[in-house]
């Protein structure tokens, strides 16, 4: 429940800052859009990052190792919903800005390749071997 309280309100963020943006600022639609970009790039770059940071520093508990793919996917997840508000409002008031198609492509490309890259690893993982009590 956390998880989907923590990207509601990535989500409530990005619109009310992509609508005060668009309607306070001249030329807001161009930020906006521009926005739309970044948060679609660190939707790529923020569960990379957080994976090479814990590369060499894995926990040996398994809870430890639950809580950091959470924590990955929490971060993706709203960083993905984040650019897929942003592109909303693009679309919606800018008609189409320059990068919001290609950012909710980025975006799209992003669980795609999540997905493939956790059945691939499912499919490679190599099994536990289980120990015969002795008798």
């Amino acid at each position: 429940m956390e998880l989907v309280r923590f990207v509601f309100r990535a989500f409530l963020i990005a619109i009310v800052l992509g609508l005060i943006v668009r309607f306070v600022i001249p030329g807001g639609e161009r930020y906006v859009d521009l926005a739309t970009a970044v948060f679609a790039a660190a939707t790529w770059v923020v569960p990379l990052a957080a994976l090479a940071y814990r590369w060499n520093r894995w926990p040996k508990v398994s809870l430890q190792v639950v809580g950091i793919w959470l924590s990955i996917f929490a971060f993706a997840a709203s960083l993905s919903v984040m650019t897929i508000a942003l592109a909303a409002l693009t679309l919606m008031f800018a008609h189409g800005g320059d990068y919001a198609w290609r950012s909710l492509a980025a975006v799209a490309a992003f669980w795609v390749c999540s997905v493939l890259a956790l059945w691939i690893g499912a499919k490679i993982e190599k099994p536990v071997k289980s120990q015969e009590p002795r008798v």
